[in-house]
C-alpha cells in the first residue's frame, strides 16, 4: 500500500507583506462576490478575520529564499495589497494636539506635505473616569496622500460627550480611503539605513546648547509601600516619584495615575544625569514627573539593544546580522 505524504502545518506568525507573492496555482479562477475594494474596506473595519495560508518559496537547491507564496486567498491578498497602497493612520493624543492649536499648527502643516488629515475630534475625558483618569483625548485620522493645500484642515467637530457620539461622527465624516499618491518623497541612497529625507516649509536653524545648562541634581532613594497601604480595586493608582527625589522641583499640576501593577513595584534607580537649562527646575517649567521622564529616557537611550541588524530598503524588515557586516546597524534602547 502506497504511503500518503503528510502535510505539516506551522504555527501562525507575522510575515511582512513585501515577502508575499501570489501563487500561480491559486485555486480561485472566478471573480465572484464583493469587489476587492469592498473586501479591503471590510478588512480595514474588522481586521483580517481569516489569515492567509502561505508556503515558503524554495530555490533550485531546495533552500528557503525568504519569500512566501499564497496558494489560496488571492482575493484577500489583493485586498491587503490595496490597503498597503492606501495607508491610513489613526492617532490618539491629548485633546490639545490639534491643527486649531497655534502651538501645533506648523507641525500639522508639515505633516500635510506628506499626508492628509481627514478627520479630527476630541472626546470628553470623563468617559474614562471608571478607569482612574479624566484626560480629554483626540482621535485624528491621516491618509497617506499629500494635501492639495497643507494649510487647510478639516473642521474639528468639537468634543464628543461619549463614545456613541464619537462613533457616529466617525461613521458620518471619515471619508473612504483614497488611492495612494504617486508623489512620495524619495529615500536618499546615502541615507537608506538610518534616515529619510524630509521636506520642510521653512529652513530649520540649528539648535544652540543653552549656556546656562547645568547637570540636573537628584537623589536616588529606596522605596517601599506604606505599612498600611493597599491597592484599591481600581485599574489605576495615584502616581508619585518612587526611586528618585529632585530637590526644588514642582509637583505636577494635574493628577497622574499608573496601573495597579506598576504601583506595587519601584522602578530601577537611574544613574544618567541630564544637562538642562537651570530655569526648568527653578522656574517650575517642568514638573517632578516630567523631569523623571527625561532622566529615564536618557538612561535608556544611553545604552544599545543587543546584537547588530540590517534594514531593507523599505525600512519594514529588520534582520539579525554579524557585528562586522558592512551595512550592520545597532539600535539604541528606549
Amino acid at each position: 500500500m502506497a504511503s500518503v505524504q503528510k502535510i505539516t502545518l506551522s504555527a501562525s506568525r507575522d510575515i511582512p507583506f513585501n515577502k508575499l507573492v501570489l501563487s500561480q496555482s491559486n485555486v480561485r479562477r472566478v471573480k465572484a462576490g464583493v469587489s476587492i475594494e469592498e473586501l479591503a474596506d471590510d478588512i480595514a473595519r474588522r481586521t483580517l478575520l481569516q489569515s492567509l495560508s502561505v508556503r515558503p518559496v524554495l530555490d533550485a537547491e531546495g533552500q528557503e529564499t525568504g519569500m512566501f507564496e499564497v496558494p489560496a486567498g488571492g482575493r484577500r491578498f489583493r485586498a491587503l495589497e490595496l490597503l498597503v497602497k492606501q495607508k491610513r493612520m489613526v492617532v490618539i493624543t491629548g485633546a490639545n494636539l490639534s491643527p486649531d492649536n497655534p502651538t501645533w499648527r506648523d507641525g500639522f502643516i508639515r505633516i500635510q506635505e506628506r499626508g492628509r488629515i481627514v478627520f479630527t475630534a476630541a472626546i470628553d475625558g470623563r468617559v474614562y473616569a471608571r478607569h482612574g483618569t479624566t484626560i480629554d483625548t483626540r482621535l485624528t485620522v491621516i491618509d497617506r496622500i499629500p494635501a492639495d493645500d497643507p494649510t487647510r484642515f478639516p473642521v474639528s467637530l468639537g468634543t464628543a460627550a461619549d463614545t456613541a457620539v464619537l462613533l457616529d461622527w466617525v461613521t458620518q465624516f471619515v471619508p473612504p480611503r483614497a488611492a495612494a499618491a504617486a508623489r512620495v518623497a524619495p529615500v536618499s541612497p546615502t541615507l537608506r539605513h538610518r534616515t529619510v529625507a524630509v521636506r520642510t516649509s521653512t529652513p530649520v536653524a540649528p539648535v544652540a546648547v543653552p549656556v546656562d545648562a547645568i547637570e540636573l541634581a537628584y537623589e536616588a532613594c529606596d522605596w517601599k509601600p506604606a505599612e498600611n497601604g493597599r491597592i484599591t480595586e481600581a485599574l489605576y493608582e495615584g502616581y508619585v516619584l518612587q526611586s528618585i527625589r529632585i530637590p526644588g522641583s514642582a509637583a505636577h499640576p494635574t493628577r497622574l495615575v499608573q496601573s495597579a501593577a506598576m504601583a506595587s513595584v519601584a522602578p530601577p534607580k537611574p544613574s544618567y544625569r541630564p544637562h538642562l537649562p537651570a530655569n526648568l527646575v527653578s522656574g517650575g517649567l517642568l514638573s517632578d514627573a516630567q523631569l523623571e521622564s527625561v532622566i529615564y529616557a536618557g538612561e535608556a537611550h544611553s545604552g544599545y539593544l543587543a546584537g547588530s541588524w540590517t534594514v531593507d530598503e523599505t525600512f519594514d524588515v529588520v534582520s539579525a546580522a554579524p557585528d562586522d557586516a558592512e551595512t550592520a546597524v545597532r539600535f539604541r534602547r528606549g
